[in-house]
């Protein structure tokens, strides 16, 4: 392991003093002990610690040495930067929370519309979920010194994810973005890193994923094999996102950290007016399909008046046959919601009748007033 410059002149100056003590005078070992104390305390720096993980780079006269410094008691004997200066570098990743995601206001996508030259549409914000840790290599750890580390390394990042973002948003209308979070994940992850997904996950005979059970790979939920084609799918991007960045996370370039996490959490529309029209169409595509299966519904049980009638020998239109189908419908409905609790299980037994016999007494009360 790399020692600093100071432990070393400690170690000669140790030795002068065995020297001086065995082969000069002892009180002049004496001295160079009592100076080798001195420059011990006043060097000594901190422990680089591994919980939390921490590492160190030093510099001698302002420049940067070789060589990653692990855990242990660091010595350096720093005169305001002049001799050795010993920068002590947290592992710990920086994680962008919910409550803390980056946020991307005023992305511009595509204006609805089909060919044509691409036009400016809706603006939407978007959420991102992040977590990156200095990388710990040689070169990786000089950049992040040469970046300025921690914040401004932040802001640099901010900035290029804030491009790709952009970048991504030209070339899709707003809801075709709001619908992609996951592709956007993947693209951006791509961007950042240059790793690409290179995993296709196993369906079976339905077309769903197997569930890998092999507990050597926590972090794979599906079957896998070596991707040998461009497509992709839903559950290929899954994988990717969920793989890619835990065993090895990999370097961001010129940044000198390494991205652990990443994901696009969220993408609203800036006009809360587009967001309402979103959700207006949203439930009258759901009240459509609803109406379509309620007449699927329909003409089915219209199938089996039919098939019925002919059985019986008696002849009955496709019309008369759904206006009885919607009529018995209906009346099941009134006396399901009308009969207490107690009786219910009884009412498609007896609906027709109990309904004959209290019109019948109506009848027999209106006479006697």
């Amino acid at each position: 392991m790399p020692t600093t410059l100071t432990e070393k002149v400690m170690v000669v100056w140790l030795g002068l003093a065995v020297l001086a003590t065995l082969f000069v005078f002892w009180g002049l070992g004496l001295i160079f002990t009592s100076l080798l104390g001195f420059v011990a305390l006043n060097a000594y720096h901190k422990e680089v610690t591994v919980d939390p993980p921490t590492f160190a780079r030093r510099k001698v006269f302002g420049k940067l040495r070789p060589g990653v410094l692990g855990p242990r008691v660091m010595f350096a004997l720093s005169l305001r930067g002049l001799f050795e200066e010993l920068i002590v570098i947290d592992k710990t990743p920086l994680v962008r929370a919910e409550e803390n995601e980056l946020v991307f206001k005023g992305v511009r996508c595509r204006a609805q519309g089909e060919g044509g030259e691409k036009e400016s549409g809706a603006s939407v914000v978007v959420h991102v979920g992040l977590a990156f840790v200095p990388n710990d290599g040689e070169a990786g750890s000089a950049n992040f010194i040469s970046k300025g580390k921690g914040e401004k390394v932040m802001r640099m990042l901010q900035t290029m994810l804030g491009s790709a973002i952009r970048e991504q948003a030209v070339d899709k209308t707003w809801e075709e973005y709001v619908f992609e979070k996951a592709r956007l994940s993947m693209e951006l992850i791509t961007k950042l890193t240059g790793r690409q997904p290179t995993e296709k996950v196993l369906l079976n005979g339905r077309g769903k994923p197997i569930p890998d059970l092999d507990e050597s790979r926590p972090h794979h939920k599906y079957q896998v094999e070596s991707r040998d084609g461009r497509d992709i799918n839903e559950y290929d991007i899954e994988n990717f996102i969920d793989t890619a960045l835990i065993d090895n996370p990999p370097d961001i370039q010129g940044l000198g950290i390494r991205l652990s996490q990443l994901k696009v959490t969220q993408i609203d529309p800036e006009d809360l007016q587009l967001q309402e029209d979103s959700n207006r169409k949203a439930r009258e595509k759901a009240q459509r399909a609803a109406e379509e299966v309620d007449f699927e519904t329909e003409r089915a049980l219209a199938d089996e008046y039919l098939t019925w009638a002919v059985a019986q020998g008696e002849k009955l239109t496709s019309k008369e046959a759904l206006e009885m189908v919607r009529i018995n419908r209906k009346r099941a409905r009134e006396v399901i919601i009308r009969a207490p609790d107690t009786v219910r299980p009884l009412v498609g037994a007896f609906a027709g009748g109990a309904m004959s016999s209290d019109n019948d007494q109506g009848d027999q009360g209106g006479n006697d007033d």
